[in-house]
């Protein structure tokens, strides 16, 4: 099973895949109680599930609440160039960051 199979499966609606970290973890975000539910199913199933002790919910749409909020807080901030010796690389662009001056809070 991919986890999204055991998603769907489990008809969680409110448990999101937070991070693929590897072929072998994957990491799930969303409503508490569905969270429970996959892990229990999984360990059931005898496939290494865990949960972390967070009071919120990450990289999933749950945070879509604190967007402009945190575009807000962000804007006074002015990003300064690298050093030259620290590579900075963009999760979100999947590549490496050369001018980090042109990165803006979105």
């Amino acid at each position: 099973h991919t986890t999204t199979t055991l998603i769907a499966e489990l008809g969680l609606d409110d448990v999101h895949l937070a991070a693929h970290n590897s072929p072998a973890a994957t990491v799930v975000s969303g409503r508490q109680d569905q969270i429970h539910t996959l892990v229990e199913t999984c360990r059931n199933r005898d496939i290494r599930a865990r949960t972390i002790d967070v009071d919120y919910a990450s990289h999933c749409p749950h945070v879509d609440t604190l967007h402009q909020e945190l575009l807000h807080e962000l804007a006074p901030i002015n990003p300064q160039p690298t050093d030259g010796r620290t590579a900075f690389y963009s999760t979100l662009r999947a590549a490496p960051v050369t001018d980090t001056t042109t990165l803006t809070p979105g």
